[in-house]
C-alpha cells in the first residue's frame, strides 16, 4: 500500500513540475497582410519559438537563427479556452488585441502555436503557424 501511495505521490509532483516545461517549436506557415516580402521571408524562415505555459499567461522567446542568439522575449496573458485550445493576448491600453495566440496541444500530434497580429482598427495584419519540435 506503502508502494502506491509513493508512487502517486511522486506523479501528482511530476504533472505539477511538467506545468513549467519549455517546449521548443519551429515556424511552418507564414502570411502577411498585403504580403511578405521576400526579405522577411528570409529573416522569419528560420524562426525558433520556446514556450513556457504557466496558469495564468504563456512566455514566447522568439529566436531568429541569425547572428543575434539574444531572444525576445515576451508574456501574453490568458483570455480563455474553447474546444482544447487555449487563447493568449495581448491588448493595448485601450483594451484592443493587438496579438492573439492559439495553442493547441496536441496528444498523438504535435504541439501547434498560431500567432496572429492585429492592425489598431482590428485587421489580421499578420499570421504565423509554429509546430512543436519533435523527433
Amino acid at each position: 500500500m506503502k508502494l502506491i501511495q509513493l508512487f502517486a505521490l511522486l506523479l501528482f509532483v511530476g504533472l505539477g513540475v511538467s506545468s513549467q516545461a519549455q517546449t521548443r517549436f519551429k515556424i511552418s506557415e507564414m502570411e502577411a497582410y498585403p504580403r511578405l516580402t521576400e526579405i522577411e521571408k528570409a529573416h522569419f524562415a528560420g524562426l525558433e519559438v520556446d514556450a513556457i505555459v504557466n496558469k495564468d499567461n504563456i512566455e514566447l522567446s522568439f529566436i531568429t537563427g541569425g547572428d543575434d542568439k539574444n531572444p525576445f522575449i515576451n508574456t501574453y496573458d490568458f483570455r480563455e479556452k474553447i474546444q482544447g485550445e487555449k487563447i493568449y493576448t495581448e491588448n493595448t491600453s485601450d483594451g484592443h488585441v493587438m496579438v492573439m495566440i492559439t495553442y493547441k496541444k496536441g496528444l498523438f500530434e504535435k504541439d501547434e502555436l498560431t500567432m496572429r497580429q492585429f492592425s489598431p482598427n482590428g485587421d489580421c495584419i499578420g499570421s504565423f503557424v509554429f509546430k512543436e519540435e519533435r523527433n
